[in-house]
């Protein structure tokens, strides 16, 4: 299973939808997909850790969790969004951890504040990431 697949499973666990692109793709995908919704950018690095049999991705992305708002909303509006997302961030962040899947998310995490990044009117959380496999894939499957 891919690292995109196990983030997949969390967010639709969750009931949400997950959309994995980069920030272009991601823009036109919103469009057409219900929110709130997690998106896991398309990674700009990673490494491949090579130890004891097994190859594990560890890949350094972002993670996005947004939801519409109200065109030309206020900023009361666009607070009340953003402290939805951080609630949704939250759960995902517990159930992944949960999974076993990749080393534990956790500590000071920071995040910037997403206000219409993407055509699609919305608002949200955006945090940098780096997903360590716990278990990758065995050296003799390939």
């Amino acid at each position: 299973m891919t690292v995109q697949d196990k983030l997949k499973q969390v967010a639709e666990s969750l009931g949400v939808p997950f959309v994995f692109e980069d920030w272009t793709l991601a823009n036109v995908e919103i469009d057409r997909t219900p929110l709130p919704a997690v998106v896991y950018v398309l990674p700009a690095s990673g490494e491949l850790d090579f130890k004891n049999g097994n190859i594990r991705d560890n890949q350094n992305g972002m993670l996005a969790f947004l939801d519409k708002v109200e065109l030309n909303g206020n900023g009361q509006d666009n607070d009340s969004v953003v402290d939805r997302m951080k609630s949704l961030a939250m759960r995902f962040i517990v159930k992944l951890n949960e999974t076993g899947y990749f080393e534990l998310l956790g500590g000071v995490m920071k995040y910037q504040v997403a206000y219409n990044k993407l055509n699609a009117v919305t608002s949200g959380i955006v945090f940098d990431v780096t997903l360590k496999e716990v278990t990758g894939i065995c050296e003799r499957n390939l």
